[in-house]
Parts: C-alpha cells; structure tokens; sequence
C-alpha cells in the first residue's frame, strides 16, 4: 500500500489488489495510521483495486467517521467500474 503525505493534513494512501477478510486488518491499519498522525483529509485511490468486500467498506465508514470527528473528511479515488458497481449497491 502506498501513501503520500502534504504539508496541508492532506494525505494519499493507496491500497492494492483485493481488500477482502484476510487483507482488510492492514487496510484498516494503513487508514487508522493516516488518521492518527493528523491527517484530517485522506484520498483513498483505489486506481490498483480489483475488489473490495463488506469488511473494506465497513472500514472506510469507521474511517470516515474519525475524519469527519476532526474536522476532515475520507474521499475516495479511481475507483474501477468493479468496484465502483459494489460502492452504488
């Protein structure tokens, strides 16, 4: 997973391949990480994931609920046509 950083509280993190059951722990991990280390807005680019389960999306809400407590926000990114299909379920 990559990340990227700015001066701004504005950050870029990058998970990869499938964000299922045994891969979702580090996902959270990465987004609790970003969080607690005072970024208030994170960009989650989803441009190298192929598949993201109910775990992932529970994940990106907690997320979102912590930027949102300090006044920031989670968005999300290149999401493919996969991907972008279980986000408007």
């Amino acid at each position: 997973m990559d990340q990227k950083s700015s001066p701004e509280g504005l950050r870029c993190f990058a998970p990869q391949g499938r964000l299922d059951a045994l891969t979702v722990p580090r996902f959270e991990e990465g987004l609790r990480d970003h969080l607690h280390q005072g970024a208030a807005y994170l960009v989650v680019d989803f441009g190298d994931v192929t598949y993201i389960s109910s775990s992932g999306l529970r994940a990106l809400l907690t997320a979102r609920r912590v930027a949102r407590s300090q006044g920031g926000d989670v968005k999300l990114a290149r999401l493919s046509p996969r991907v972008y299909e279980i986000f408007e379920m």
